[in-house]
């Protein structure tokens, strides 16, 4: 399993996954993503600059779809945390 191979944390795989999701825009799956990232302790603010990232590096419109869908992501991890 690719997530168990040494060499990353859990973390530092999560926040590739998430960078490369919002790269290809593949939002359903970045929800899921960004809500498992703040179950592993990923902050808010750690995937916003990772967001500010991802415009630099791979467009504005791929950076804007990630803070939308972080948007909803946000408000139901922190609907469901209480």
């Amino acid at each position: 399993m690719v997530t168990a191979r040494p060499g990353l944390e859990l973390e530092q795989r999560s926040m590739i996954a998430l960078t490369v999701l919002t790269t290809l825009g593949r939002s359903e799956q970045l929800r899921a993503y960004m809500m498992a990232a703040r179950r592993l302790g990923i902050t808010e603010e750690q995937i916003h600059e990772l967001l500010m990232q991802v415009a630099i590096y791979a467009g504005f419109p791929a950076a804007v779809n990630g803070f939308n869908v972080s948007r909803e992501a946000f408000t139901q991890f922190n609907q469901q945390s209480g």
